[in-house]
């Protein structure tokens, strides 16, 4: 999209079927007051995405694996 303006954007992404999907992970430490942040900056500037939410830290162990 690179050297569309705003509008054209707005334009082109409204004209989709569905929003894309953005995968967030907002981690741990600041990352996720940084990450939530990020999160209303895009939906402030009604960037439309529809966000698919993870959570990842080195402490996390999965309870399928145990790792």
């Amino acid at each position: 999209m690179k050297g569309l303006g705003v509008r054209q954007v707005r334009a082109y992404s409204s004209a989709m079927a569905t929003d894309p999907v953005a995968t967030f992970l907002p981690g741990d430490g600041i990352g996720p007051e940084i990450a939530k942040s990020v999160r209303l900056v895009f939906e402030t500037a009604g960037v439309p995405l529809q966000w698919e939410e993870h959570h990842f830290s080195p402490e996390y162990i999965d309870p399928e694996t145990n790792r």
